[in-house]
């Protein structure tokens, strides 16, 4: 063959590779002023096939439903073990979904992937690294024994950091370790996040709707309904908590053994502030309405933290001792401003109150949502007709 001729063959592979790789997205670069656009499932499931693109910057433009991958979808990120660990291989860009949705997520473990960190992201970690505007819905994520960390969203949060993203319906559900409709174990910062209508369980494990172990990291302006069970430490918002909380909520069905709260399941260390619990509990013992375990006053710190004692009536608001700064009153009282502003909660730009109607909730709502439900439709046209006729 002559020397022209292989340089054509040559720049023929070449020109083919080069458009194979620019055509795996539906358009961006990567850099964070030309993300990559994310726009099909193919886009989606062509991140975790490949680790060089892992510390790049991505955007969805339009919702985006996975039926068509329902034996699973690549994970994005790899948590071979316990940090520092050498097949650990973290997610570490920035994926913006610009307010669309993910549905239909499945996350198996199959036995053949070395990964503790089971969910669309396993292993998200690095100060620059987030995850935002993001939806996910109607997942089903089953990992077993040799899965620890195991969420809808995230397996393992390390550093970095979750923005206004939530989980609605479908079931995450594990065999060990730390569970969550949210993230498997966070050290990272998880805000503006919430699960509705999940199930959330794990058997001999540690389960939360939005973490099963908050370990070191933050959580606020976070609110879960969900239904969380399991054996021990299981909690409505969180299983096992180590870090900071503040301006957060659950109002979710709670059940397992031992170690059972309606906010925190065991409350370990940190400082819980401006928060309530608003769940219907059920165990065997070191239950409480707030929390199933709390360790001393040390370690732990609540700071003007509220439950509703008719849901659970004779249940203590801590499974094992009482704490000045947590306080049960009435359903009545939990619907009513004054319990709130009183107690020093921002009652203006952080929460709000349907007066009388409602528990408190994290100004996230549109008006239109009249029954601060997260949804607008005709259930709040009922609302709305119903009281114009009144009046």
């Amino acid at each position: 063959m002559s020397a022209r001729r292989i340089f054509t063959s040559i720049s023929l592979i070449l020109v083919l590779f080069c458009a194979s790789s620019f055509g795996k997205f539906s358009g961006g670069t990567g850099e964070p002023n030309d993300p990559y656009l994310i726009a099909t499932s193919n886009d989606l499931n062509s991140i975790g096939l490949d680790p060089c693109d892992w510390d790049k910057h991505f955007l969805m433009t339009a919702d985006i439903n996975l039926s068509s991958f329902s034996s699973g979808i690549s994970f994005i990120g790899h948590f071979g073990g316990m940090w520092p660990h050498p097949d650990n291989k973290p997610f570490e860009g920035v994926f913006d979904g610009d307010g669309h949705r993910i549905s239909n997520l499945v996350c198996r473990y199959e036995g053949f992937y070395n990964s503790y960190g089971l969910a669309l992201f396993s292993y998200v970690a690095g100060e620059g690294a987030e995850i935002k505007n993001l939806g996910i819905s109607d997942p089903c994520i089953y990992g077993n024994s040799k899965t620890w960390y195991i969420g809808a969203l995230v397996g393992v949060l390390d550093g970095a950091r979750i923005t206004n993203c939530y989980v609605t319906g479908g079931s995450v559900h594990g065999d060990g370790g730390y569970i969550a409709g949210v993230v498997g174990g966070n050290s990272g910062i998880i805000s503006g996040c919430s699960v509705k209508g999940c199930t959330v369980s794990v058997d001999g494990g540690m389960a939360g709707a939005i973490t099963g172990q908050n370990s070191d990291g933050e959580i606020e302006y976070c609110f879960a309904k969900a239904s969380v069970s399991g054996n021990g430490y299981i909690g409505g918002l969180v299983g096992v908590n180590k870090g900071p909380i503040k301006n957060s909520y659950a109002i979710c069905d709670v059940n397992g053994q031992s170690g059972v709260g309606g906010f925190v399941g065991d409350f370990f260390s940190g400082e819980i502030s401006r928060s309530y619990s608003a769940s219907v509990v059920t165990g065997s013992e070191l239950i409480g309405a707030f929390s199933g375990l709390s360790g001393n006053e040390l370690h732990c710190q609540l700071n003007s933290c509220f439950w509703d004692t008719e849901l659970n009536p004779g249940l203590p608001g801590n499974g094992n001792g009482d704490d000045p700064n947590l306080t049960g009153l009435p359903t009545a009282q939990m619907q009513m401003r004054s319990t709130f502003a009183d107690a020093g909660w921002d009652m203006i730009d952080v929460w709000d109150i349907g007066e009388n109607q409602t528990y408190p909730f994290l100004r996230t709502h549109l008006p239109s949502d009249i029954n601060k439900d997260g949804e607008t439709n005709l259930y709040d046209l009922a609302i709305l007709a119903l009281n114009w006729l009144a009046e």
